[in-house]
């Protein structure tokens, strides 16, 4: 009998603990309720991805782009090149100006010698036409 009894509540805590698993257990409700939810989430956030990646695509550059930026850039080169061959070609160095502006100073000078020359020579003749008529009057 006691072989019994040992076994009777060996079972009844064995049903005692089966009883507590099924209460915790989750029903084919709670699991079809979760796999909704998550459906749904997941669905929610597949939605916010490709709406992301319609963002970044719409921003990001395309290889039409790219080229497009590197014939600007060429072109702009070239024309970089350009101006300084035209630069190089036609404009003037300091040194240039420097020396230019330097004879064009002689050359002022010289024009204001002989300015000051002829005045003098036309004040000389003056003075002689004014003795030439002061002897004939």
């Amino acid at each position: 009998m006691e072989n019994e009894s040992l076994i009777l509540s060996t079972l009844q805590a064995m049903q005692r603990d089966v009883a507590e698993v099924k209460g915790k257990m989750a029903t084919k409700d709670d699991v079809t309720s979760v796999r909704s939810e998550a459906a749904a989430g997941f669905a929610s956030v597949r939605s916010e991805m490709a709406t992301g990646f319609a963002e970044v695509r719409s921003e990001m550059a395309t290889k039409t782009d790219l080229a497009s930026v590197n014939k600007s850039v060429e072109e702009l080169r070239i024309e970089q090149t350009t101006m300084f061959d035209f630069i190089k070609e036609n404009g003037a160095m300091k040194r240039d100006v420097d020396e230019a502006k330097s004879e064009m100073m002689t050359h002022v000078d010289g024009l204001a010698a002989h300015n000051n020359k002829f005045d003098q020579e036309l004040l000389m003749m003056r003075n002689r036409q004014d003795r030439l008529e002061a002897r004939m009057a």
